[in-house]
């Protein structure tokens, strides 16, 4: 009866934002280029791969994965502080629905890794998504394509970034990712979360940690709009989020 409760309000009220810790998987209904999906996993721990906060930077985030030294033995993640444990399970959370003012789409887990996944119709900005299952209910609002974002971003040591782009809603929020040491044993990255204003600033003590961290591959950005809403089940907390995300061209100055 609870659920069915939460199934009628959900997405009826403000997405809650994303997780506190470090999520155990989640969906994400994106649009990329005019195109629709939607995609998601869970887990029983938080999800492999997880890079953990290792310095914050006014509103931008340095990411590092995790090192064990000693390596860790098949079957097992490397986590922060440098501990291994073992590979986290998928969780299988049955037939989830996925609706709201979109045509409803029934997804069931695939395998292996119990996956859920959806090609859909891109909705309109403002448009109220719920995802609700047997354990699960969640709810989120469409966000509006991502527009009026650079094209290309230089970095340099110990000189700011501003970013701009075009303003949308209130009650969202953009991403600017940046990662440099694509191959590097760190492959650290910067988040940089920014209120919908138009603008952001990625502070020069940022781009110096992430610079400091080591450079190698491809550089590599992205701009994203988000809304994001959380609740937690078995394993700890789980996320969906709308997102329109534009690739962004980075450059090294002097090159890499």
């Amino acid at each position: 009866m609870i659920l069915a409760a939460l199934a009628g309000c959900v997405g009826d009220v403000e997405p809650r934002g994303p997780c506190v810790d470090a999520p155990a998987g989640g969906f994400e209904l994106l649009e990329a280029g005019g195109l629709g999906s939607f995609d998601g996993q869970v887990w029983d721990a938080p999800e492999p791969g997880e890079r953990p906060v290792a310095e914050v930077h006014g509103d931008c985030e340095l990411l590092v994965l995790p090192s064990c030294p000693q390596g860790c033995a098949a079957g097992e993640v490397c986590r922060a502080g440098g501990v291994c444990e073992a590979f986290p399970t998928p969780v299988e959370l049955g037939r989830l629905t996925l609706s709201g003012d979109l045509p409803r789409v029934r997804l069931d887990p695939l395998d292996p890794g119990a996956l859920y996944t959806s090609g859909v119709d891109v909705p309109e900005p403002g448009a109220r998504i719920r995802l609700v299952g047997r354990d699960l209910a969640l709810g989120t609002v469409a966000v509006a394509s991502m527009t009026g974002g650079p094209t290309d971003l230089r970095l340099q040591a110990g000189v700011p970034l501003d970013v701009s782009w075009d303003a949308g809603s209130a009650g969202d929020d953009v991403v600017l990712t940046l990662a440099v040491d694509q191959h590097g044993a760190s492959q650290a990255a910067l988040r940089c979360t920014f209120g919908d204003v138009g603008s952001g600033v990625v502070p020069a003590s940022a781009v110096d940690a992430l610079l400091a961290r080591g450079v190698s591959g491809f550089p590599s950005a992205s701009l994203a709009r988000t809304r994001v809403d959380h609740t937690d089940v078995q394993g700890g907390c789980v996320e969906l989020s709308s997102r329109s995300v534009v690739p962004v061209d980075l450059d090294l100055q002097g090159g890499l």
